[in-house]
């Protein structure tokens, strides 16, 4: 059964780190281009997992304000740099304290 890791971290590469240190994660380089490709999938110890770089995260106040287009809710950000794991296995592996439980997650894999 999958489950949604939900992490929190300061920044980007903050989440790169987190990443590579946990489950290996890093850059794959295209043999023709020579480029770096982040990729959304990886295997750890076996296990599948998939990532989404959600990044930063706004969240409307409740406060309106009038545009061209009308009235339009006023957004805020979350603190941090927001990054989900699906993980396809039973015992996800410790991310520690960027591992946040939203209320209302804004973004979701579709399985």
């Amino acid at each position: 059964m999958a489950q949604t890791i939900y992490l929190r971290c300061t920044s980007l590469g903050e989440a790169v780190l987190l990443l590579a240190a946990v489950l290996g994660y890093g850059p794959e380089h295209d043999l023709d281009t020579g480029r770096e490709i982040w990729p959304g999938a990886g295997v750890h110890d076996g296990t599948r997992y998939d990532v989404d770089f959600v990044g930063a995260i706004r969240v409307p106040t409740g406060e309106m304000i009038e545009t061209d287009e009308g009235p339009t809710p006023v957004l805020a950000p979350v603190e941090g740099y927001h990054v989900n794991i699906l993980w396809w296995g039973d015992t996800p592996p410790d991310f520690g304290v960027a591992v946040v439980t939203p209320a209302t997650p804004s973004r979701t894999f579709a399985i």
